[in-house]
């Protein structure tokens, strides 16, 4: 009867440890997807402000273009 008792202490100390682990390893990984899901909203904005960024220039440059097929076609409508 001591060795099945034995055995089951042994069985629920081993469970007690892989619990620990697995609430361990859970933990880091936690930590881990934070600083991932940091960085990627770090580079989503990066992103955002890029694509703000080349708007604006694509917007002067069709504006400019615009603006310089108006002056051609004034002056050789004369």
């Amino acid at each position: 009867m001591t060795w099945l008792d034995q055995m089951r202490a042994e069985h629920e100390q081993f469970r007690a440890d892989m619990l620990a682990m697995e609430a361990r390893l859970n933990e880091r990984m936690d930590q881990r997807f934070t600083r991932v899901d940091e960085r990627m909203a770090s580079l989503q904005v990066a992103i955002a402000d890029s694509k703000a960024e080349l708007m604006k220039w694509s917007l002067v440059f069709w504006v400019s273009a615009v603006g310089a097929i108006a002056v051609l076609a004034g002056v050789l409508r004369q």
